[in-house]
């Protein structure tokens, strides 16, 4: 396997994700009528467009250390239906691995019979392998999502787990320093709030 370096790779692949995130601002006439400024910068859209790049950012570590078998497309079709898939890879001990992605897994109860839902389906699709919920700002996800999701037949994992299931080019310190040291202050500047401003 290739030998990477670990604050080039991030630098390399990581940060011109985070940079290229674009906020919107949320146009609130809420914010405006309560005496408050209606274009600041949209925390949803900050959280939905890092999430994203956090998920690219993870298909480029899994293509550069194991088989992607995502690498021509992310979408399969399924009862005629388009899906996307997140991650679909080999792990080290030769094992069929999908992963669905999720920054937050605090769904509403419409959303999570949905992603429930997809999860199972995938991974039906792809030879009845265990639906995994992936947390890529979590070392390890918290507990009570993995209770929550197991009486759903889904295992909840973090970096940790996936750092045990692939040769990652970064250790999973050096990832989360990296995350809060650099990518922290970018996204503030950006316009995500990172404390609580009441404190």
């Amino acid at each position: 396997m290739k030998k990477y370096d670990p604050n080039e790779y991030l630098l390399e692949n990581l940060l011109p994700r985070i940079l290229a995130i674009k906020p919107v601002t949320d146009e609130s006439d809420i914010f405006e009528c309560l005496g408050g400024d209606p274009e600041l910068t949209s925390q949803a859209s900050c959280r939905i467009q890092f999430g994203n790049q956090i998920e690219s950012f993870g298909n480029k570590v899994i293509s550069d250390v194991t088989t992607n078998l995502l690498e021509e497309s992310n979408y399969v079709i399924i009862g005629g239906k388009k899906r996307q898939v997140d991650h679909l890879f080999i792990t080290k001990g030769g094992v069929i691995c999908y992963l669905e992605s999720k920054c937050n897994l605090n769904f509403d109860s419409e959303k999570v019979i949905m992603s429930n839902e997809k999860v199972k389906i995938l991974a039906e699709k792809f030879g009845n392998i265990v639906p995994y919920y992936f947390v890529p700002v979590r070392r390890q996800p918290r507990r009570k999502h993995v209770v929550k999701y197991k009486k759903e037949g889904i295992e909840v994992v973090g970096m940790e787990w996936l750092s045990n299931q692939i040769d990652l080019p970064f250790e999973v310190d050096h990832y989360f320093t990296f995350l809060k040291d650099v990518c922290g202050p970018i996204m503030e500047e950006k316009g995500m709030i990172l404390k609580d401003l009441r404190k």
